[in-house]
């Protein structure tokens, strides 16, 4: 397509077999790759090939593929900007290390939609954002994607994982995904992590149940806000860890985060605590107030969840042990107006 005025490729069913990935630079400007209606297309890497797409350009739109066996990601994006990958299926990422994943992005990246994935079976990050000092990270919306084992090998990973060690961040949106089993408890895994520094982002009305160590994490970083989301922390260590920032990065506080009118579930007892909080300094505390908590046992106390209005509601799930927390209809969780994915 790069000689050509056409800017769209449609596959067919069938399986592409691959041994390295497709690499779409500046040359493919403008490009839409897609499963043709009513086909599936199989891309495979076998466990040979690193990745199955790699983008390095502008206006670039990637629909309904379904990507597995990949070594170290499914598709990987680098200094792009006006990336969607929507309606994708990635499975069987095999990583080796940090850094990869599902969905991994790197350096400069603006005005990227990551909409409706499914992404499993991957053994560090399911969608990864990761820069260094001098990047820039604008306008990224990660949304109404189902991330089911992620996190299988690796420690220290989330499910959804974002850095900004710039400290640059803007318009980020982290909303409307499902997240379960997001590694062993064991492994120090998240499934939502928010890390070195990432600032300014809106984590909403997310769904996280199954295992793993923590369901939210954020590690450094300011002016988050944590609302509308449900986390059934059955199957994890606590709900949250707050940690500053290292010795070896930039310190630029934790002021403004904020954790709101979220659902704190568990089908057993409550954790011995629901928070570690370690900020930076005595006034870059997290803001907990008016989230809602149930056990079937009863067992959250205001002592134990360290909000400042806790409210201590049976939020009448559908189905939780089967994993569907929809609320009933005609139910109100009071003061809040939205929970769960919207």
């Amino acid at each position: 397509m790069r000689s050509s005025e056409i800017k769209v490729t449609y596959l067919l069913s069938g399986t592409f077999s691959r041994t390295k990935a497709l690499e779409l630079g500046e040359q493919d400007s403008g490009e839409t790759w897609s499963a043709a209606p009513g086909q599936t297309p199989v891309i495979d890497g076998s466990d040979k090939a690193d990745a199955a797409i790699s983008i390095n350009s502008d206006h670039i739109s990637i629909q309904g593929l379904f990507v597995s066996h990949f070594l170290d990601f499914g598709f990987r994006i680098k200094n792009s900007t006006d990336i969607r990958l929507e309606n994708n299926s990635i499975s069987d990422i095999r990583c080796s290390g940090w850094n990869q994943g599902g969905i991994a992005m790197f350096q400069n990246i603006s005005h990227v939609v990551i909409r409706n994935n499914t992404i499993q079976d991957v053994d560090y990050a399911g969608i990864f954002y990761g820069n260094t000092s001098g990047d820039k990270l604008s306008d990224l919306r990660i949304e109404f994607n189902t991330l089911n084992r992620t996190c299988i090998s690796i420690q220290d990973c989330g499910a959804i994982h974002a850095d900004d060690r710039s400290h640059s961040a803007s318009q980020i949106v982290i909303a409307n995904n499902t997240i379960g089993d997001h590694g062993p408890e064991s492994n120090g895994t998240r499934g939502i992590y928010i890390d070195d520094e990432l600032s300014n982002a809106v984590v909403k009305n997310n769904l996280i149940f199954g295992t793993g160590t923590y369901a939210y994490q954020i590690h450094g970083g300011d002016h988050n806000v944590f609302e509308g989301n449900i986390a059934d922390i059955t199957q994890t260590q606590a709900l949250g860890l707050y940690l500053r920032i290292g010795d070896t990065q930039q310190d630029f506080g934790m002021k403004g985060n904020t954790f709101h009118c979220n659902v704190i579930y568990s089908s057993g007892s409550a954790p011995e605590h629901l928070w570690v909080l370690m900020p930076s300094k005595t006034d870059d505390t997290l803001a907990i107030h008016d989230n809602i908590y149930w056990t079937s046992n009863g067992g959250f106390s205001p002592l134990l969840t360290g909000d400042a209005n806790p409210h201590f509601l049976d939020p009448q799930f559908l189905n939780p042990g089967g994993k569907d927390f929809r609320l009933r209809v005609g139910i109100r969780l009071p003061p809040c107006e939205t929970i769960g994915i919207h």
